[in-house]
């Protein structure tokens, strides 16, 4: 006779009773309520058929808790006697099935665990470290748990009763409930009746404000993403985006970027176009790699990567454009590991919402380079700073003001709808006509540069706008890539926020002051941690994984979300990025050992503030010197302030630099930027002064002055 209570059965490897005791305690909890009866194999008497009665337990169970470790995977009685009888229930809607993954193991490349909601969410392991159990995943599994079973038992009438329906002519009609459909109960798949549409659903879609606070979308995989580096090459050579070597050197900066973009943020946003028609992206899931697809699968399914819904409704709904044969089979090979678990953001499931929000796509692109000829001197000089790679003569700055306002007076004449493609087509591509220019634009094959036409300065800010649209919208931030332009280029204030009072950037600079001195205690502290850190383009998804799983990663990245909120914070935040590159250090020394020696590397973390056509750096001398840290003003023109009556806006930046302990300067793969809040306000000339006074104070020596690309330019001397 089935008891009343519904049955939590656990099914673990005897060699796992450490940890299974401990979820048992926190599960012990709904027992003693008497909302549960837990089963598990100590609780079978001597002498008993311990065999027929655990399954018996798994046929009247309600849920099977799995807790997944190496040892379990690897248990022939679990595999041959329990398994079998659990999926059987699962298949059949009869059994809720509740794995737990406690420990690093290769659970991803089992396909049918590949298909079922695990816990935690994140498929961080609970044990993931020696350092002990995470006791608030533990807990959060209970609560789903009781969640679940009250909702099973507020369901649990319904089952057994038919579907009524009148009919006008001949009364009430009984009939059979259909067959059962997949549905989410607490984030586990289970099985109730289907009374919706046959069509699958294949995504759980969100709004931009569900997204983590520290939410990137990485430029690296815009299809005309190209480094300078490769961009010289190119031009130089007459080669183009078909071209193998450029090819593979394109591929190199896209994974990098990539993997630096899973490591250094919680969560990224992927345009779901770029994951069937990104060759590096759909490499990682081609049907026969099933480690890698197991990884990015992980990743998908935890919300690490969270594909963007343009008008379409689902993951996967047909594209409106050309797809890659090659990246659709790839991205049906990772659906049928997904499986239905898929989370997409998009502006708005309404669509004439969603259309709204797309309309800005364009208008803010177009209206951003009509502006262009609106800006001062000053602000031209800084987007100069940020675009130029190397040092810029007069000459250059007049020929870059000169194009600059071309390209303004174009983007007015061409009104609405102006497209990246236009300008490429009308602007950059190679051809006498125009038809052989829309193919070059696709092509990548680009004019040679005269010397005076800016032609990598500007690609690199039409490029930047185009990229800084979808986050502005989704009010989240643009991943900078290594030696490419930040957010400073821009010269835009627009808000990323709904309400940033004027007051902020006082309230940031007096709140520095009194930090100071503890930041300058740590900071000059971590100088003393060289660590090796690991090439970005030597790991690979399923290393990111396992990164990811750090407890260091993860004090990290909410350090990071916090400075996001809390500029002030960047002394915790500077200690939890130490912490992490350290446990990233040690293990990549340990899982790739080399004989030859190691690059050694110290992080720093600095604060930039941009108020009228002024640089503030607060944070570690960037001079070379280290002898203490201070802030430093660095000019984009040497003028006086004096005369200023308002500012229209500011901006703060968040740079994270790794130094080449022999070389003495950033390096460009290890190092990134995150732009933290932009404002619109308006402030006083006096309040400018002020704080630029404020500034020059805080340390007891001459405030030095540098020309603004020694941060700008990721790579250079320090």
């Amino acid at each position: 006779m089935k008891k009343n209570k519904p049955v939590v059965f656990v099914s673990y490897s005897h060699k796992d009773k450490t940890r299974k005791d401990k979820l048992l305690t926190h599960l012990s909890v709904l027992q003693k309520l008497g909302r549960i009866d837990l089963f598990h194999d100590n609780l079978i008497q001597a002498g008993a058929d311990w065999e027929g009665k655990i399954k018996q337990s798994i046929s009247e169970a309600a849920v099977a808790i799995l807790l997944i470790t190496d040892n379990f995977l690897a248990s022939d009685y679990i595999s041959r006697k329990e398994l079998p009888i659990i999926r059987k229930r699962q298949k059949s809607g009869e059994l809720i099935v509740f794995p737990i993954i406690a420990r690093e193991c290769a659970w991803d490349e089992i396909k049918w665990l590949q298909k079922t909601n695990v816990r935690p969410q994140d498929a961080r392991p609970v044990w993931a470290t020696n350092r002990g159990v995470n006791d608030k995943a533990l807990r959060d599994i209970a609560k789903e748990v009781a969640a679940l079973i009250r909702k099973l038992q507020k369901a649990a009438p319904s089952k057994s009763q038919p579907v009524v329906t009148k009919k006008a002519s001949s009364g009430v009609k009984r009939q059979r409930t259909s067959q059962p459909a997949s549905k989410a109960v607490a984030g586990i798949e289970v099985k109730e009746r289907a009374e919706e549409p046959a069509q699958s659903k294949a995504a759980k879609i969100i709004r931009p404000g569900q997204l983590e606070r520290d939410a990137t979308i990485p430029q690296c995989l815009d299809n005309q993403y190209v480094s300078n580096e490769v961009f010289t090459g190119m031009v130089s050579n007459g080669l183009d985006y078909t071209d193998p070597s450029v090819n593979k050197l394109r591929e190199r900066d896209a994974k990098n970027e990539f993997i630096r973009s899973l490591i250094y943020s919680s969560q990224i946003v992927v345009n779901r176009a770029f994951i069937k028609n990104n060759p590096f992206l759909y490499k990682n899931y081609l049907p026969g790699k099933s480690k890698s697809i197991g990884a990015f699968a992980s990743l998908v399914r935890s919300k690490a990567i969270v594909p963007y819904l343009f008008r379409e409704h689902s993951f996967t709904e047909k594209l409106n454009f050309d797809e890659s044969k090659e990246g659709d089979t790839a991205a049906r090979a990772l659906l049928d590991v997904i499986g239905e678990d898929v989370t997409c953001v998009r502006f708005s499931e309404n669509d004439k919402e969603n259309e709204t929000k797309i309309s800005l796509l364009s208008s803010e692109f177009g209206g951003y380079l009509t502006k262009l000829r609106m800006l001062s001197d000053g602000q031209l000089k800084a987007m100069a700073d940020e675009l130029f790679e190397a040092e810029r003569a007069p000459v250059k700055i007049t020929n870059f003001k000169k194009q600059i306002t071309k390209l303004a007076e174009y983007a007015f004449k061409k009104g609405a709808g102006l497209s990246r493609e236009d300008i490429y087509k009308d602007w950059f591509a190679e051809g006498t006509t125009e038809s052989e220019r829309k193919a070059n634009t696709v092509r990548g094959r680009f004019r040679q540069s005269d010397g005076k036409n800016c032609l990598f300065e500007l690609k690199k800010l039409v490029d930047l706008r185009y990229n800084t649209n979808l986050p502005d919208l989704l009010k989240r931030f643009t991943f900078t890539p290594a030696g490419m332009p930040s957010r400073i280029a821009l010269q835009d204030f627009n808000p990323v926020t709904d309400a940033v009072k004027s007051t902020e950037a006082e309230k940031f600079v007096d709140d520095t002051f009194n930090r100071f001195d503890q930041m300058q205690r740590v900071i000059m502290a971590t100088q003393q941690k060289k660590m090796n850190l690991p090439l970005l383009k030597n790991l690979t998804v399923a290393d990111v994984q396992t990164i990811r799983s750090f407890p260091e990663w993860h004090k990290f990245t909410q350090a990071q979300k916090k400075v996001l909120e809390d500029p002030h914070s960047l002394t915790d935040f500077q200690t939890k990025l130490d912490d992490f590159q350290l446990a990233m250090t040690k293990w990549f020394n340990k899982t790739y050992p080399q004989k030859e020696g190691r690059k050694a590397f110290f992080n720093y973390a600095t604060l930039t503030l941009q108020l009228a056509e002024q640089v503030f750096v607060f944070g570690i001398d960037p001079s070379g010197e280290h002898k203490g840290v201070k802030a430093k003003v660095i000019p984009y023109q040497a003028q006086s302030l004096e005369d200023v009556r308002e500012v229209e806006g500011f901006m703060m930046s968040l740079l994270v630099s790794a130094v080449d302990v022999k070389k003495r300067e950033i390096d460009k793969d290890r190092s990134y930027s995150i732009e933290l809040l932009r404002s619109s306000e308006v402030l006083s000339g006096k309040d400018v002064l002020d704080m630029i006074k404020r500034f020059e104070s805080i340390g007891k020596e001459k405030v030095n002055y540098a020309n603004v690309q020694q941060l700008a330019e990721q790579g250079k001397k320090i």
